[in-house]
């Protein structure tokens, strides 16, 4: 440890939050689009965007506050066994790989949905009136079964903050709570499950089963009668959105709600990690269910989802090795000492 590796360190923690924060003001072409995704993620359950919105700016506090603490320490050195040292160690460890995380968060599904959306523009097939003819008929009358508005209302803060909050603290839950190591294996395995879904999305495109009924302005083949099971959704802007910006109800196969806690519980467990990883197994089990009740996917976009999951921690693991996490030191979730 260096001043001049502490300065470096530091500035780039800096850089890449700075970037962080300027990417996610950019207007991209079909934030349009990306708004109505997050329309139909939070209709319901506005109040509680607070709880994440803190939770963001505590993560992008503490991520400044260790490159600042960086810099500081190329500038007054620390020596012997003090807090100071340990705070610089561990900034050091942590600073740039949690401005990377946030990174991510702040940006990667809106940068990713504006290229699925731009080359959706000329997708002209649509595989859901097949799947529509074999499950429509048990999602209603799940639907049915589970309707009561409480039933609903969990299902509904399950698929906003209580999905999306586990999300965000992943990487550094498991960082701070687990070994070193395992920040950049989560900010890997984010990054894939995002990014590696988009072929799939255009191969086999995939549309939310209420945005099939025609209540909400569908004229196509296979209709449903599936509905947007949130409470109190307000109906005019479910149509505008299943008919003007049809594709933001689209990328359905597999569901990304149930492959992200999915392919964070693998790579937890993969490192040593079972306690970690339990969490995620139940989020992404409850996930299951509350997406079918809402209206919000397929069966076969949630059973897709386990398979794709497994492919997202396989394919991290390999890619870890590549840049010098070999396999054992994977699992112990320690990367290799580097020498010279």
């Amino acid at each position: 440890m260096s001043r001049p590796s502490l300065a470096v360190n530091g500035a780039a923690t800096l850089l890449v939050l700075y970037l962080a924060l300027a990417l996610n003001r950019l207007q991209l072409p079909h934030d349009q689009e990306f708004n109505a995704v997050i329309y139909l993620m939070w209709s319901s359950d506005q109040p509680h965007q607070w709880i994440v919105f803190r939770a963001l700016m505590i993560l992008l506090a503490i991520a400044t506050a260790l490159g600042v603490l960086l810099i500081a320490g190329a500038l007054i050195y620390p020596r012997g066994n003090s807090l100071y040292q340990r705070l610089v160690l561990r900034a050091r460890h942590d600073g740039l790989q949690l401005s990377i995380w946030l990174l991510l968060a702040l940006n990667l599904s809106r940068y990713v949905a504006t290229f699925l959306y731009e080359v959706a523009q000329h997708v002209t097939w649509d595989v859901t009136p097949r799947i529509a003819r074999v499950e429509a008929s048990f999602i209603t009358a799940l639907q049915a079964y589970a309707g009561h508005e409480i039933v609903s209302e969990i299902a509904a803060w399950l698929y906003s903050v209580g999905w999306y909050l586990p999300i965000l603290l992943a990487g550094p839950l498991a960082q701070a709570l687990g070994r070193k190591g395992l920040l950049p294996a989560m900010s890997l395995a984010t990054l894939l499950t995002a990014v590696l879904a988009v072929p799939m999305f255009i191969a086999l495109p995939t549309f939310e089963p209420w945005a099939m009924n025609a209540w909400y302005g569908y004229d196509g083949p296979g209709a449903v009668a599936v509905t947007y099971a949130y409470p109190g959704a307000d109906s005019a802007a479910l149509r505008y959105v299943a008919t003007e910006l049809r594709w933001a109800t689209g990328a359905c196969l597999p569901s990304l709600h149930v492959a992200f806690p999915l392919a964070y519980g693998l790579v937890l467990t993969r490192a040593g990690q079972p306690r970690l990883a339990a969490p995620y197994w139940l989020l992404a089990g409850l996930t299951a269910i509350g997406v079918l009740i809402l209206g919000r996917h397929w069966i076969i976009d949630v059973v897709i989802a386990a398979p794709y999951a497994m492919v997202v921690a396989v394919t991290t693991e390999l890619v870890l090795r590549a840049v010098g996490l070999d396999g054992d030191n994977f699992v112990k979730g320690t990367a290799p000492e580097r020498r010279g």
